[in-house]
């Protein structure tokens, strides 16, 4: 880890990339993964709430089917 490190900060100014270049990838790369779990969700909510009776059982079928989340 400590050697990348070093690695990348001798090697960022040649390649002209900065900290704060690196630091918008991640919080972009983070933003993404964030996104896509709340579309999977989104998604189950959806396909439960069509076999759902009511609109009250929907969110405790979903917490029945994925009790993790």
């Amino acid at each position: 880890m400590a050697i990348s490190f070093i690695g990348g900060m001798i090697f960022f100014p040649s390649l002209d990339i900065s900290v704060n270049m690196i630091s918008m990838f991640g919080f972009l790369i983070v933003l993404g993964i964030v996104v896509d779990d709340a579309v999977v969700v989104g998604e189950i909510y959806t396909n439960t709430g069509r076999r759902a009776t009511t609109i009250w059982m929907q969110p405790l079928q979903v917490q029945k089917m994925y009790p993790g989340r």
